[in-house]
């Protein structure tokens, strides 16, 4: 059995988002996490990405997508039985 990390890549951009821009710290973000690089990709060619964090293996783009803050990370695959 996997085991669990003790942060998820959602906690992570959410952490990210109130604390990565001062610049915007009023603003409110949206946290897109996907499992899957095709799908991060498309997202990161259309974002306008502010700034990239990483903590672990976790990397966080903040920016801001069709007029919306967003904070975009990949998830792990899983599989649960």
């Amino acid at each position: 059995m996997k085991t669990l990390k003790p942060y998820s890549p959602l906690l992570l951009g959410l952490l990210l988002s109130c604390t990565g821009c001062q610049k915007q710290s009023t603003s409110s973000y949206i946290s897109i996490v996907s499992a899957m690089d095709i799908e991060i990709n498309l997202l990161l060619k259309e974002a306008k990405i502010h700034d990239t964090k990483s903590i672990g293996n976790v990397t966080v783009h903040v920016g801001e997508l069709r007029g919306k803050n967003v904070v975009i990370s990949r998830s792990g695959i899983a599989f649960f039985c």
